[in-house]
């Protein structure tokens, strides 16, 4: 892909899933550092359940935050006859963890506070990252879910 700043390369089969495309959106989200901290002090409490019920809402909002970044692509696409690919997140559908450096290389998540360990987690922990091709509606539609075929059949993200 190039950009005005010049190109970058996302590895493995990623490239075959986003092959129809014109546009690549990154998003990176976050529940924030304060439900990790949270969760942290109810566990360290003994509050086990509180601590887990907060975890889980931490998931919850950060993917929430993904899924209102794809409905406003989509609003914004939806006159124009493109249509959305899945979004794409490092650790899934046979993108490397490592990728993360590639997309926190063209969007920086410090706008949103957060950060990469070298190890390629994101901190805070209650946080996602990904992308979304962007194409002629008809060309995403024939190439189909990336799940069609993958060969990790009982994948719980499986769509």
């Amino acid at each position: 892909m190039n950009t005005a700043e010049g190109s970058f390369e996302f590895k493995g089969a990623i490239g075959e899933f986003l092959g129809p495309i014109d546009y690549l959106a990154v998003f990176i989200a976050t529940a924030g550092p304060e439900v990790e901290a949270l969760a942290t002090q109810k566990m360290r409490e003994g509050d086990t359940i509180a601590g887990l019920i907060i975890n889980a809402v931490g998931s919850e909002r950060a993917e929430a935050a993904e899924l209102a970044a794809i409905d406003d692509l989509r609003s914004r696409t939806a006159q124009t006859g493109r249509g959305l690919t899945l979004p794409y997140s490092p650790g899934y559908c046979g993108m490397a963890i490592t990728e993360q450096r590639t997309l926190f290389s063209v969007v920086s998540g410090d706008a949103v506070g957060v950060s990469l360990t070298p190890e390629c987690l994101m901190r805070p922990i209650k946080s996602v990252s990904g992308l979304i091709g962007i194409g002629l509606a008809h060309a995403i539609e024939y190439q189909g879910s990336p799940c069609d075929r993958c060969e990790l059949k009982h994948c719980n993200m499986r769509r």
